[in-house]
């Protein structure tokens, strides 16, 4: 669950360093999206057999140690579970860095320029400007996330049902049933995503109306 957020915040940040002007701009966005390219259930499991999950300075600095002291059980354990894998989550966010790079793109930098003139900080322009506007590609990502993390060949309940079904004294009616209650869960998740983000843009509709 906490891996949606992580994706959209990452996949963001990076899609706004790489639409600045800056050198090998054209080569940096061809890396970070050659995971989408490459990225199979096979090579997903041999990362983490390899403990190459997570990066070698959160070991050195001893922060899952941190956390662990510091948090209870029902936080730390998810977010020691992101940090361990926090590489599969940057291998996840090549699709999304593409969708965001699109909205940037397609913002009128003259509305950034006439609120520089007004006095507006870097930090106001984002959230006044940039965030608004990259609400359907939000929605958009948030989708296609939901939907991917749901059925990499990586995914614990995917693996389950995989496994049920080939189990004789199961077999296939209890796996497919297992199948359909996990496909409503995941509905409902994209109903709740959706109406989230819907009910955010009607007030401003209604805004604009008046």
């Amino acid at each position: 669950v906490l891996q949606l957020p992580i994706i959209l915040i990452v996949s963001m940040l990076i899609a706004i360093i790489l639409n600045q002007k800056i050198k090998l701009r054209g080569f940096f966005r061809s890396i970070y999206f050659l995971p989408v390219i490459i990225v199979s259930g096979p090579v997903i499991n041999e990362l983490l057999q390899q403990d190459a999950g997570t990066i070698p300075i959160i070991q050195e600095l001893a922060v899952i140690e941190t956390i662990e002291s510091l948090l209870p059980a029902f936080l730390a354990d998810p977010i020691i579970g992101i940090f361990s894998k926090i590489i599969i989550v940057l291998w996840f966010s090549g699709v999304q860095i593409v969708l965001f790079l699109a909205g940037l793109q397609k913002i009128d930098q003259e509305i950034y320029e006439a609120a520089q003139i007004d006095g507006a900080s870097p930090w106001e322009s984002f959230w006044k400007i940039t965030l608004p506007s990259l609400k359907n590609i939000i929605l958009v990502s948030s989708v296609y996330t939901i939907v991917m993390l749901a059925t990499f060949s990586t995914n614990s309940i995917i693996k389950h049902i995989q496994t049920v079904m080939f189990d004789t004294s199961k077999g296939y009616g209890y796996s497919a049933a297992l199948a359909w209650v996990y496909f409503i869960i995941v509905a409902l998740i994209l109903g709740i995503t959706v109406m989230l983000i819907a009910y955010q843009k009607k007030p401003e509709k209604e805004g604009v109306r008046r």
